[in-house]
């Protein structure tokens, strides 16, 4: 058993990337989530999080205020949490899939995702997005 960050994820980085409050040097690999037999969201409310930072919960009293006006603003816990609870979202819907695999549910009908690349610079960050959206469907994905 053991915890992580989720601006720690690999696979989250393009989603992070924007914001240097978010950067990791050293991300936690994909598959160190991929091999769990469960995840489980452990949060709490943004207000909640900060409060505990102002109660020296989280950092040491000559930290807190840096703290709170950089990584810590509502904005990014927020952002956050929000891809926290997809990645657990779609934790839940890989079993579903595999609990259909085996047979002992009826199958949904398939969905299909189709990316749409160009020459432009960012062509590879839109092929990743829509190999994550084909993985949280269980689909069949397509470059065109």
């Amino acid at each position: 058993m053991t915890a992580v960050n989720i601006q720690h994820i690999e696979t989250l980085n393009d989603a992070i990337a924007g914001s240097p409050a978010f950067a990791c040097a050293k991300p936690s690999p994909t598959r160190f989530l991929d091999r769990a037999d469960e995840v489980i969201n452990v949060d709490v409310t943004t207000d909640e999080l900060r409060n505990r930072l102002r109660q020296g919960k989280v950092y040491r009293p000559d930290k807190v205020e840096q703290a709170l006006s950089s990584f810590f603003r509502k904005a990014n816990l927020t952002a956050l949490r929000e891809l926290a609870l997809r990645l657990v979202a779609d934790e839940v819907g890989a079993k579903g899939r595999r609990t259909r695999a085996e047979g002992l549910e009826p199958a949904l009908i398939p969905e299909l995702v189709m990316v749409c690349m160009s020459s432009n610079t960012e062509a590879a960050r839109v092929i990743r997005t829509g190999v994550r959206i084909a993985g949280r469907l269980g689909s069949r994905w397509y470059a065109v």
